[in-house]
């Protein structure tokens, strides 16, 4: 009862594990709504657990949800989480089942309870199963559904036909060190002067400019632009992976990488102005893949 909300990734994942993600609704699929169907589709069909928004498109929407979310003229919350439970492809049709976890508040255009346009025949509540309830669980179409979802969130959990491998790492404590490409000139007093080939000591990564010290001068630190310098690799773990196929199907492997939450750790920093923040900033990784040919 003191959940305020929070991002639905991360509940479906502390709650059943497995690999979490999003379902990106592309360009693409904006343009062509049943291209975006399939995935839903093989998504139901492993078992995965699927949760999404949908957009705030009406600014001044009048009403307000439980936790003063927007509630739109179609019934449905903006900002607000659902669950997708199914998704049916019927008589031509494709249609998402989505339900609002409040138990009420539902789509109210087409393929809703309304039934304006007849649209709920005997053939599709047979393949659909649908039944008019004021539950919060309702149907859209999948044009429908593409121009109003935000994201579509997912958990993907492993049977006992999986091997699960742990491996336990820890970042170097010291600072991430980088070369200079090219000389930069700072051109105000929080930016740091650079000549090619000097080493770095990053202090923080900030979109466009990264923050840090010349190797042997510690007490000048500045900002610079990040794509003037190159970081150095600093290996944390190498993983070798060999399998047969089976059945004629290759072996399938899913990486997770998964850190504290840093929320319940009780570290602080002192920002720049001198106030003492909590440290709620994660260690920056990257992750290659390397086929047996090198590439």
């Amino acid at each position: 009862e003191m959940c305020d909300g929070g991002n639905p990734t991360t509940a479906i994942f502390t709650f059943w594990g497995g690999a979490n993600g999003k379902l990106a609704v592309e360009k693409s699929h904006k343009a062509d709504p049943t291209s975006f169907f399939p995935l839903l589709q093989k998504a139901c069909d492993q078992g995965w657990l699927l949760t999404n928004t949908f957009k705030n498109l009406d600014v001044k929407a009048p009403k307000a949800g439980k936790c003063g979310e927007a509630v739109l003229d179609s019934g449905l919350v903006g900002g607000h989480v659902y669950s997708i439970l199914k998704v049916v492809e019927a008589n031509g049709e494709q249609l998402v089942c989505c339900r609002n976890p409040w138990g009420t508040g539902e789509w109210t255009g087409k393929w809703s309870d309304r039934n304006d346009y007849g649209e709920w025949t005997e053939e599709i509540v047979a393949a659909t199963g649908y039944v008019d309830y004021n539950d919060g669980t309702f149907y859209m179409s999948i044009a429908d559904f593409v121009a109003s979802v935000g994201t579509v969130h997912y958990a993907r959990t492993f049977g006992p036909q999986w091997n699960q491998v742990t491996h336990y790492g820890r970042f170097k404590s010291d600072c991430a060190t980088a070369k200079a490409l090219w000389a930069w000139q700072g051109r105000s007093k929080d930016e740091l002067t650079i000549a090619a080939g000097d080493t770095l000591c990053i202090e923080d990564m900030t979109p466009g400019w990264w923050k840090g010290t010349v190797e042997g001068k510690p007490d000048a630190s500045g900002y610079f632009p990040w794509n003037y310098v190159a970081l150095d690799d600093r290996p944390v773990a190498r993983f070798d992976l060999s399998g047969e196929a089976k059945d004629g199907h290759p072996m399938e492997v899913v990486i997770n990488l998964v850190q504290p939450n840093v929320y319940r750790k009780r570290q602080f920093y002192t920002r720049d102005d001198g106030q003492i923040y909590k440290d709620v900033r994660y260690e920056r990784l990257q992750l290659l893949i390397i086929d047996e040919g090198g590439n």
